[in-house]
């Protein structure tokens, strides 16, 4: 699993690459906490080229959402489909953007 993270006006970008196991979670919440400590509240989590979700992640990003939130910031998940095994989130009330990442972008308040 790679991470990049890049600014785009008031959002960041984490764009994820490869196969998203559960230890891997504890990497991006520390990329999270760092963002959060800089003052970003806009994230985006960006799974275009996630080719792989062990299930066991999906609570595991489910909480760290809280953990934006309860920092006055937002996450949300863009390029989200079945084939990652994500069909399940929108179970857990994701805020996923299934768009373009100008309209995921766009989408933040």
């Amino acid at each position: 699993m790679r991470v990049y993270h890049f600014q785009v006006g008031d959002v960041t970008i984490l764009r994820l690459r490869g196969e998203l196991q559960l230890g891997q979670v504890t990497w991006i919440r520390e990329l999270v906490s760092e963002a959060l400590s800089r003052g970003h509240r806009k994230l985006l989590l960006d799974f275009t080229r996630v080719s792989k979700v062990d299930g066991s992640c999906i609570w595991e990003l489910k909480a760290l959402e809280g953990r934006v939130k309860n920092n006055g910031g937002e996450l949300k998940l863009s390029h989200v489909d079945n084939t990652v095994g994500f069909s399940v989130a929108t179970l857990i009330d994701f805020d996923v953007c299934d768009k373009n990442e100008a309209m995921a972008i766009a989408s933040f308040n």
